[in-house]
């Protein structure tokens, strides 16, 4: 068996060395999977956010809304235009865009994080089957010395 790297063999490393290359590997597995779980919230808030922008054109203006100063407090207030809304574009930006302009946007943004989801989702099945495979060759070659020292 190879490294991923395929630059040396696994069963070439000893127990001391595939002890390191499994907790580096279980370490990158665990990296990936909060990074995708990340990803994967961001996705459904832009997605959410899509869904929003084509629902607030349908509100009719003068309705009483409640908008969020944070996550517990709120004002009072009421619509006046239902054709555009101020879009986050993250990193303290933000842009007056037509509804149809936000919806677009959304889901632009959308696909890109879809896309990242998909490489993340094909690094983090390498990386198992990697961890898997040293765990293989770890535990052969410690069954073997316990082989060996009990003889």
């Amino acid at each position: 068996m190879e490294s991923q790297e395929g630059t040396l063999p696994l069963g070439s490393l000893n127990i001391e060395q595939l002890q390191n290359v499994q907790k580096s590997t279980e370490q990158e597995v665990q990296s990936l999977t909060e990074q995708l779980t990340q990803l994967t919230t961001a996705q459904q808030r832009i997605l959410s956010s899509k869904r929003l922008a084509k629902e607030f054109g349908k509100q009719p203006e003068g309705k009483e809304i409640l908008l969020p100063l944070s996550g517990s407090v709120y004002v009072q207030g009421k619509l006046c235009d239902t054709s555009t809304a101020m879009v986050d574009l993250g990193t303290g930006y933000y842009a007056l865009k037509t509804l149809e302009e936000a919806e677009e946007y959304f889901q632009r943004r959308a696909a890109v994080i879809k896309d990242n989801v998909d490489k993340g989702t094909q690094a983090l099945v390498q990386r198992r089957q990697m961890y898997e495979a040293v765990t293989s060759v770890l535990q052969q070659k410690m069954a073997a010395a316990q082989r060996q020292g009990a003889s």
